[in-house]
């Protein structure tokens, strides 16, 4: 069982790269919460977004296919507090954009230590 009262708190931002840019990895011993994440487009033109999931020692699994985000709305959440997203040692995020360096992934992620991991 995780130790609630051994929690760290992280933030990324990364900008995506046109082929698979790892996101977050949960670190060994560690369950993560990703409590936010979020992709903007910081482009003057509408840009997409893939996003997978990698378990621990399994296959990539695409879970958003082509996103847009439009330059009007400049940004999408995917995750957050209200329908957080949770990840065991090892297990990865990671997205590619349609134009390098023009989505930018912003992840808030609560991780907690867990020895049995």
């Amino acid at each position: 069982m995780p130790k609630i009262d051994t929690i760290k708190f992280r933030n990324v931002v990364i900008p995506l790269g046109t082929s698979s840019t790892v996101i977050y990895t949960a670190p060994a011993n560690f369950t993560a919460a990703v409590k936010l994440l979020a992709l903007s487009n910081i482009d003057t033109s509408d840009r997409t977004f893939d996003l997978s999931y990698t378990p621990s020692g399994g296959s990539a699994q695409q879970i958003i296919d082509a996103y847009s985000i439009t330059t009007s709305a400049n940004i999408a959440y995917i995750f957050d507090d209200g329908k957080p997203f949770f990840m065991n040692a090892g297990d990865a995020l990671s997205g590619l954009g349609s134009t390098a360096n023009t989505v930018i992934a912003t992840v808030s992620i609560e991780e907690y230590f867990d020895p049995n991991r």
